[in-house]
């Protein structure tokens, strides 16, 4: 849970600065922020903490977490790819699975699944 937090806390200037986009019409700079920052995260910020200290990473990230990044990256633009725009549906249907993915990672905390 405290991933889902420290997600959450980090990402919420973020989800502000793309529903301000989104609402003045700018979608491209709405998507862009959310791509700019995942690809930010992923190099920049893994990149250089891992020059300054190896990153240890956990066999369930490597068997969970890090494939489910990958797969929402590209439900992500197949979502993206499928029209000419991202529309409520694709919304829902991003919104869904990262409620899937909380309640998941709510279960294995508390040790309802392993």
């Amino acid at each position: 849970i405290g991933i889902t937090l420290v997600a959450l806390g980090t990402s919420l200037p973020e989800l502000a600065t793309t529903i301000l986009a989104a609402l003045k019409n700018e979608g491209e700079l709405a998507i862009g922020n959310a791509i700019g920052s995942n690809i930010f995260n992923v190099f920049c910020v893994l990149g250089v903490t891992a020059g300054i200290q190896p990153l240890p990473i956990e066999p369930l990230a490597q068997a969970i977490d890090i494939p489910l990044s990958v797969l929402a990256c590209f439900l992500g633009w197949m979502c993206m790819r499928s029209r000419a725009h991202v529309g409520r549906l694709e919304g829902g249907f991003m919104l869904g699975i990262y409620g899937l993915y909380v309640i998941y990672l709510f279960m294995r905390q508390t040790g309802d699944i392993s």
